[in-house]
């Protein structure tokens, strides 16, 4: 295993997936100095639909292009936030989902909850990987897939 630095930016795509745009992205990450880049749909748009064939098409071209120039690439897990949103596809799955937790008021503790996904719940991060890890593994291309370096989850 080499020891190395390794500086990487948390790529946020807001914006519609246009595959020349992200590569000029890429080259200039690249050209500044970082080794890296996780791809993070975040208040993605929707164009071409998350998950789809043609988004994942554009991803795979996106991952080769970051081989090609040498530049490691990780997927952040999902779109949107909290990890496990998944497009909002879980809690469509789950409508009567409840994230819990535990609050203390001063005098005791109360268990507080929202219409949420609830990722202590089995069922419901069995779909969330379903839909995104092996949605990904699935549908990006084979030489794609077997570049990415790793997911990134902040939960």
């Amino acid at each position: 295993m080499e020891n190395k630095l390794h500086f990487m930016s948390l790529w946020s795509i807001n914006d519609d997936l246009d595959s020349s745009r992200l590569k000029t992205q890429l080259l200039e990450m690249r050209k500044f100095g970082l080794t890296g880049a996780i791809f993070h749909p975040r208040y993605y748009p929707g164009n071409p639909a998350y998950m789809s064939k043609e988004y994942l098409d554009i991803v795979s071209e996106v991952i080769l292009y970051a081989k090609e120039i040498g530049m490691e690439f990780w997927i952040y897990d999902e779109n949107g936030w909290p990890s496990g949103y998944a497009d909002g596809q879980v809690l469509k799955k789950f409508p009567d989902s409840k994230c819990e937790w535990l609050e203390w008021t001063g005098e005791k503790v109360e268990i507080r909850s929202y219409n949420e996904f609830n990722t202590f719940c089995r069922d419901e991060m069995q779909f969330f990987i379903d839909y995104t890890y092996e949605g990904y593994r699935k549908g990006l291309l084979q030489e794609a897939w077997n570049y990415v370096t790793g997911f990134f989850s902040d939960e």
